[in-house]
């Protein structure tokens, strides 16, 4: 979240007294994490008791001595997680309580605040946590840490408080819960998002093997999150390679035809059982049922609905729950889709990305049709407990007017700071300023919070803020609450304000007050420095602490300000929650980022032993940071201090390989010449595969913690780390084409060329890369470092980014951001606002990626586009872009080398994508998600042109 001054002022993230905390708990789990085999100590087992302790106790009846062996065989590959004692997990489910079973061996817990789930696992953990400790996506579930006691796993889990799938999509379920058409195909989507990153951007590729609707969990937002990874394996090839097993293992009904007959294994193994799985959705019955009776291919379910006449039996085909509430062309295309996966040719299936395409397409129009189609019962409005509820919050301020604050949550038909700002009737340039000055007609992610400045005031007996609303066609109290205002009111209070003598109902076009629930600040809080109260609307499975962390907010004023306790804390959804906060958000910045600051020098000289000074110069040299990154390292450590920071260091890169450094003398025949090469990179060869060993000179915490969380086919993967004499030593895997600068510049002293089509393949590759950062890692990440030196090519010129030593976490949506006052980095490639005024975001990557195509469109390093200009860097395009006719001048910009040996319309799309990206106001550059969407559009014509045409060197 954000947070402001005035309305004048930047804002910036509510929640950094979370990331403290991150750091504290960080702290705590390393030395939770030394003291545990200390723990591991048998317990005596009540044969009466029923709780899950007793269940674990009788599963492993192997020798101590070999639980005690097996336990130090896995610390390389856990100690990267939060390790977690067998205690803290009794605390945070109450002794493993009734109150907190789910079912099985899995419990709900509570740690620091945070829902978790905890499961005891009674089988080989081995290949799951292998899995789950290299992929980092967003719609994949993922594993916070693990304890290991008396020869028993215990797996930390984040919470998906909405539960399986299959309790939402199938006819019979007891509870009658059901999902929309549009919830139905935003879970489809994500699931094939999930498995797309399995399949094509994890190193090496993965497939599930186990997709099915009890292994997909919703939260609450009704997002999907892929889990069970115990049968998951990699597969090494490209996508269309597979292997054989004789060991088949799955859920009848799932397994596709070519495994069942043959154990063939590929990615197809997945869209299959995507395929039935989303058969089960828009049927509304499970896969035993669409299968009863039948002795044909479970395709051949599909024919009747498929065939000429196929949209007469589509409603009795779909779930009945669903009755008519559904666009039935989309519905029709759903049904191709996956008739197409369910093919018995592996070959004819599509892709993972296919699908996620083809999903992407219809998502948006299906969630609109549903969220136009609510109703609620006859009165459309339902029963308070009190008035306070149903109308407003009492006038019992210190004021009778102030400014409030709302988080709204972008929808379809609100996506954009000027609709929402028209909606609310709020100023949308202050809105614009406090989002991050995200452009006002940029379209944003659908839940995209979205903060609104308003003016709260008293009337009568409620504060309220006033905005007002033309009523459509099929709407009520209920759906213009609900669905236009999220909840920010209530339809009892809208109803009162109607002033016409037809108060129970609305027709269209009729002109609503709404009076949007806020309050201002009571005696008690003003005198406690509170100035402003946020409305903020409950979701399912949010809890008052976590939403007061979320906000740097304390738990105790949140508490008070709603008329809770500890003891009374329970809230319901789609009710409001006013957060206090302070006068001045900067000075909790400020505060919390020296609090950080400090833990993490702590923490740093915990590990490492020695101090890492690095020289804070504002002014930016011509080509980079890097000396000034270099960091000033004590080397008087004694043996004995060394070894002791290596073990000390150990649970933070355990699970990588940790090579000793004998093996990287051996590797690179004691770092001779002949393999050298450059500075202190050496290439070498580990077990037959080439690797590059780098001796790193300054602080290694932060790229070893970045590195160590993602995975993705276009980011450089760090394979292990060796620590000798208090040097520590990085090894990569290798590019065999080296850095991207070595063959974009004219000037390149080996005449080494790209093509066109390799250069916009590499520019895909970095965008996917960057994509992945901001959107699908937990929490989102910005590399801060981008430039062409810093991309790396493969054999195949497919491009990797690497040096993730600047990298940071960027907590919260694409649109956030938070200050510093360290600006590194290389001249050039910083964007505007972050050498202005310390800001980062997203969008500093954006504007360095455009440099970066920038140069490789024209052949010329940055410092040569700048030579002579004393204009923003964008301004060099202003010419070209503006002209009526700029493709006819394109030759004189583009890389001569290139000849015209390239699509001149694409290559002018391609530019004025780089304009977008160099803007100077943040909020007017794209995405990255929108980048690879124009790069991919245009990829595949590049690469045709591309191919009757080799690349200087690169064709040998």
């Amino acid at each position: 979240m954000l947070s402001s001054g005035n309305s004048k002022k930047k804002w910036v993230y509510f929640g950094l007294g979370a990331v403290a905390g991150g750091v504290f708990i960080l702290v705590v789990g390393l030395m939770t994490f030394f003291m545990l085999p200390r723990m591991c100590m048998r317990k005596k087992i009540d044969p009466n008791t029923q709780n899950l302790e007793a269940q674990g106790k009788d599963v492993v009846k192997q020798a101590p001595e070999k639980e005690s062996l097996e336990f130090l065989e896995n610390i390389s590959r856990i100690a990267s997680l939060k390790v977690y004692s067998f205690t803290e997990l009794q605390a945070a489910t109450e002794n493993f309580s009734s109150d907190h079973w789910i079912k099985g061996s899995v419990y709900r817990g509570n740690i620091s605040g945070d829902e978790v789930v905890i499961k005891k696992m009674d089988v080989d953990v081995s290949k799951e946590i292998s899995v789950l400790n290299k992929i980092n996506h967003f719609n994949l579930i993922r594993l916070l840490g693990v304890c290991f006691d008396d020869g028993v796993w215990y797996f930390v889990y984040e919470y998906a408080s909405n539960g399986p799938l299959r309790d939402w999509i199938f006819q019979d379920n007891p509870d009658g819960k059901t999902l929309s058409l549009g919830k139905r195909i935003q879970v489809a989507c994500d699931v094939a998002t999930g498995l797309n990153y399995l399949h094509t951007y994890t190193n090496p590729p993965h497939i599930h093997k186990d997709i099915r609707s009890s292994n997909v969990l919703l939260n609450n937002e009704f997002r999907a999150k892929i889990a069970k990874f115990g049968l998951s394996r990699p597969i090494k090839g490209n996508d269309g390679q597979f292997t054989l097993t004789n060991h088949i293992v799955g859920t009848k009904g799932y397994l596709a035809p070519e495994y069942l007959e043959n154990g063939v294994v590929s990615p197809m193994l997945d869209v299959y059982a995507f395929g039935v799985l989303f058969l089960e959705m828009l049927a509304g019955r499970d896969v035993a049922s669409l299968y009863e009776g039948v002795k044909v291919h479970l395709s051949e379910i599909l024919s009747p609905v498929l065939s000429e006449d196929g949209n007469l039996s589509l409603k009795e085909f779909m779930d009945s729950s669903l009755g008519e509430d559904y666009p039935t062309d989309i519905a029709y295309t759903m049904l191709v889709l996956v008739d197409s996966c369910l093919r018995k040719d592996p070959g004819k299936r599509p892709f993972m990305d296919e699908i996620v395409q083809i999903l992407s397409k219809t998502l948006t129009t299906s969630l609109i049709w549903g969220s136009t189609q609510q109703s609620y019962g006859d009165s459309n409005c339902p029963a308070y407990n009190n008035a306070s509820t149903a109308l407003g919050y009492d006038c019992n301020g210190v004021n009778r007017t102030c400014q409030t604050f709302l988080i709204y949550r972008a929808q379809p038909a609100y996506n954009t700071i000027s609709s929402i700002a028209s909606l609310l009737s709020a100023n949308a340039s202050e809105v614009s300023a406090i989002n991050s000055n995200i452009s006002v007609s940029k379209a944003l992610a659908t839940d995209t919070e979205v903060i609104v400045p308003l003016t709260c005031s008293c009337a009568g007996r409620f504060y309220q803020a006033n905005t007002s609303y033309v009523v459509q066609t099929n709407e009520n109290y209920y759906v213009i609450n609900t669905n236009k205002f999220e909840s920010l009111t209530t339809c009892n209070a809208i109803q009162i304000q109607k002033t016409s003598p037809n108060v129970i109902n609305v027709f269209p076009d009729d002109k609503l007050n709404i009076p949007l629930r806020c309050a201002c600040p009571t005696r008690k809080q003003f005198d406690a420095g509170i100035r402003h109260l946020i409305t903020y609307v409950i979701q399912s499975g949010n809890a008052i602490a976590s939403i007061a962390h979320r906000f740097g907010a304390d738990v105790g004023q949140t508490l008070e300000a709603n008329g809770k306790s500890e003891q009374n804390s329970v809230i319901q959804p789609n009710t409001t929650l006013l957060v206090p906060k302070w006068a001045y958000f900067g000075v909790g910045i400020v505060v919390g980022a020296a609090f950080i600051s400090v833990a993490g020098t702590i923490l740093f000289c915990m590990l490492l032993g020695k101090l890492t000074k690095k020289k804070n110069d504002p002014i930016v040299s011509l080509r980079s940071f890097e000396a000034q990154e270099k960091a000033v390292t004590e080397k008087s450590l004694e043996t004995e201090t060394e070894s002791l920071v290596f073990l000390e260091s150990i649970s933070k890169i355990a699970s990588l390989k940790v090579y000793s450094f004998k093996d990287l003398q051996a590797a690179t025949e004691n770092f001779s010449a002949d393999h050298w090469i450059k500075g202190s990179v050496y290439k070498g060869n580990v077990n037959g595969d080439e690797v590059v060993i780098k001796k790193m000179d300054g602080d290694v915490s932060k790229e070893i913690n970045v590195l160590n969380k993602i995975n993705h086919l276009n980011l450089i993967r760090l394979l292990g780390v060796c620590f000798q004499d208090g040097i520590w030593y990085f090894v990569y895997e290798y590019a065999g084409n080296g850095p991207l600068s070595d063959w974009i510049y004219q000037d390149s002293p080996d005449k080494k060329n790209l093509s066109w089509g390799q250069r916009m393949q590499v520019a895909f590759d970095v965008a996917t890369g960057l994509n992945y950062l901001h959107r699908y890692t937990s929490p989102p990440h910005v590399h801060k470092d981008i430039k062409s030196r810093n991309v790396l090519l493969t054999d195949k010129f497919r491009g990797k980014i690497a040096k993730f030593g600047l990298a940071r976490p960027v907590m919260g949506n694409d649109g956030q951001f938070t200050l510093t006052k360290h600006i590194v980095g290389t001249k050039g490639y910083l964007a505007p606002e972050y050498l202005e005024n310390g800001i980062v975001s997203p969008m500093l990557d954006v504007y360095a990626f455009g440099v970066l195509l920038l140069e490789m469109l024209t052949g010329k390093d940055v410092a040569f586009l700048y030579e002579g200009v004393k204009v923003h860097l964008s301004e060099v395009l202003g010419p070209l872009v503006k002209e009526e006719d700029g493709i006819s001048n394109l030759k004189d910009f583009m890389d001569t080398s290139l000849g015209e040996d390239y699509p001149a319309d694409i290559a002018y799309t391609m530019l004025v994508l780089v304009d977008h990206c160099l803007r100077k106001d943040q909020g007017k550059r794209p995405s990255m998600d929108e980048i690879v969407q124009i790069l991919s559009k245009t990829l595949t014509t590049s690469l045709i042109w591309g191919s009757s045409t080799s690349a200087g060197n690169s064709s040998s």
